[in-house]
């Protein structure tokens, strides 16, 4: 699972998430990305390909920030918004999303979670 603060303003299209930045405001929150692994590809040595994975993105949630502690505080996006979300997150912190899948996918398919930064 991947957590990021962000912020999003509602528009007519549907809701529209920025990176935060600045002072807190009534429109920050956390977007929170469940995954599920597919495959886990181990290192080739022979080759010199490193460990890959699979993965795919089931779910997308989000909580307003005032409500950081709460776990029953996140809301499931509906699937267009989803989209924008999916869209804000490939944008702004996909290395850092998708290197957190291919850590769930490594301890799911029972292999340590190390490779290379590529």
């Amino acid at each position: 699972m991947y957590i990021i603060e962000c912020t999003f303003e509602p528009r007519p299209a549907g809701l529209n998430f920025y990176p935060r930045t600045g002072p807190s405001c009534d429109s920050d929150c956390e977007l929170r990305v469940t995954f599920q692994p597919i495959d886990y590809y181990p290192d080739e040595p022979d080759t010199g390909q490193g460990a890959d994975f699979d993965a795919r993105i089931t779910c997308v949630e989000i909580r307003d920030a005032a409500d950081e502690d709460d776990e029953k505080a996140w809301h499931i996006l509906e699937p267009y918004e989803a989209g924008l979300a999916r869209h804000f997150l490939e944008e702004h912190c996909s290395k850092e999303m998708w290197e957190q899948a291919f850590v769930e996918t490594a301890e799911a398919f029972g292999q340590p979670a190390w490779r290379c930064a590529a």
